[in-house]
């Protein structure tokens, strides 16, 4: 993911994120993970990577998406010849069954009339038993609810929706609904889970699902996930919990103009790897494999749950336990696709996932935590563009000369350093020392020093990101940044 990463000078947490849901794509309802009798979790996944625009986000979605269309361009052409001739002999047999019931109404004969009638009953059953003959589909961007569930029904219950537009939010919160804009969560929530659907038409029989496994995968803007602030639902029924975000901090100013490309060879290998994994089948009867953790990855996904009801109870996901209550599960599917990827070579049915497997899972999840903290941030915040800027005026201003980035700042010294902006507006600063707050980089101090001056801590994150870092954003705190679990807590980044 590195050379991704450098060839489009973006972060690697998107390109890392995209991959890994790349082979949610292709292994979703072939996998089944079971830590131990009685729990088992498929392997496909809901993931977002939020950043602003002109990060380059299109450019590495497809590259990430690319080995997928080329399969399923493979499929394509597989299928035409088939797919063609099924549909025309579908429409020959609807003639006919049109013509038998006219016959069969206007027959005068009521020896001819039974005859016909009993032919167009059975020409009928034909009809309605045989699924109507449709081009393989892996991927879609954008589609209603209804056509949704209609695509995994033609193609086994497995789907992705791969986007690099937030437009699926607008589907899940009823834009194409007939039931006039409401929430239309239903089937985004069970084809997560694997529960059995059904899905109402209009004029039309219910699509009925028995075990739907859906993948999807954005880059999208912040601005999306913070445009449903006002839609509770989202949150409150659970959707936004079942996704794995990656909210990295933006390269923008700081990039390469010339870089060297990704090489051919590693394009190539991640194309191979994606088709292998794609090989992969379900069962003889159509059910997912299962693959096991062996005794010592077990012990290890144990005490991980219990470290995960902790943090629950009174840590760092207390204030996101619809998000903190998926993330073992989350944990054991990224460990499955882990696992297929490791052994993609040889036969990964064949062996157990180990402890390594699953200790680079937690990791993952792990890395994660900040990030969904970040992004839900987001659906509290009310602000505005100028605010923004202005904070990016003063991280910018305080993280200036790396080797003395303060411990504490004066209000009168921020608004010294942004004259052309604050002087004359004390609500503009009030605001953005408010949003600094929020943000976790400033924290007023209690009591005024001497001369009545408005005193704030600057975050320890700061000190420890500013020597690879050096314009700072509005963005989650690196997983790997050093800082101590006490200084985390004390700023609830």
């Amino acid at each position: 993911m590195s050379s991704e990463s450098e060839a489009t000078q973006t972060p690697p947490d998107m390109a890392t994120l995209l991959a890994l849901t790349a082979t949610s794509v292709v292994l979703a309802k072939k996998v089944l993970v079971e830590p131990w009798a009685g729990y088992r979790e498929p392997v496909n996944i809901y993931s977002a990577t939020l950043l602003d625009p002109a990060n380059r986000k299109s450019a590495v979605f497809a590259d990430a998406k690319r080995p997928i269309e080329l399969i399923e361009q493979e499929l394509h052409d597989a299928a035409l010849q088939s797919v063609a001739e099924r549909q025309s002999e579908r429409r020959q047999d609807q003639l006919r069954l049109n013509k038998l019931e006219k016959k069969t109404a206007d027959e005068k004969d009521p020896e001819k009339r039974v005859a016909a009638s009993e032919e167009a009953s059975t020409l009928a059953k034909k009809l309605a038993t045989t699924p109507e003959p449709v081009m393989p589909t892996l991927v879609v961007e954008d589609t209603t609810t209804e056509k949704l569930a209609l695509l995994m029904h033609e193609n086994g219950e497995r789907l992705a929706v791969l986007s690099a537009e937030g437009g699926i939010f607008a589907a899940m919160g009823g834009r194409y609904s007939a039931k006039g804009g409401a929430d239309d969560f239903e089937m985004y929530l069970k084809a997560h889970a694997g529960d059995s659907s059904k899905v109402h038409r209009i004029s039309r029989s219910p699509v009925v699902l028995e075990s739907p496994a859906l993948t999807i995968g954005l880059a999208i803007q912040p601005e999306v996930i913070r445009g449903l602030a006002g839609k509770s639902a989202f949150r409150g029924r659970g959707l936004l919990g079942r996704f794995i975000y990656a909210y990295p901090e933006s390269w923008i100013g700081k990039r390469k103009i010339r870089t060297v490309p990704m090489p051919k060879a590693l394009e190539l290998e991640y194309q191979s790897l994606i088709k292998r994994l794609f090989q992969i089948q379900p069962r003889p009867d159509g059910s997912p494999n299962i693959v096991r953790l062996n005794d010592e990855a077990a012990n290890e996904f144990e005490e991980y749950c219990r470290w995960i009801e902790d943090e629950l109870g009174a840590g760092e996901l207390e204030m996101m336990r619809d998000w903190g209550g998926k993330l073992a599960g989350l944990t054991l599917r990224i460990a499955g696709l882990m696992h297929c990827v490791k052994h993609a070579n040889s036969d990964p049915l064949s062996n157990s996932i180990d402890v390594e497997t699953m200790r680079n899972a937690q990791h993952i999840a792990k890395w994660a935590i900040p990030h969904a903290a970040a992004t839900f941030e987001l659906l509290s915040c009310d602000i505005v563009p100028e605010c923004v800027g202005d904070a990016v005026h003063v991280i910018r201003s305080l993280t200036k000369d790396s080797a003395q980035i303060p411990s504490t700042v004066t209000r009168r010294n921020i608004q010294r350093h942004g004259q052309s902006r604050f002087n004359n507006d004390a609500t503009r600063l009030d605001n953005v020392l408010s949003l600094l707050e929020q943000a976790n980089y400033l924290r007023r101090r209690s009591s005024a020093e001497k001369g009545g001056k408005v005193t704030y801590d600057v975050s320890p994150r700061f000190r420890a990101e500013s020597s690879n870092v050096p314009i700072a954003s509005l963005s989650p705190l690196s997983p790997d940044s050093g800082i101590s679990r006490q200084e985390r807590s004390t700023f609830k980044i």
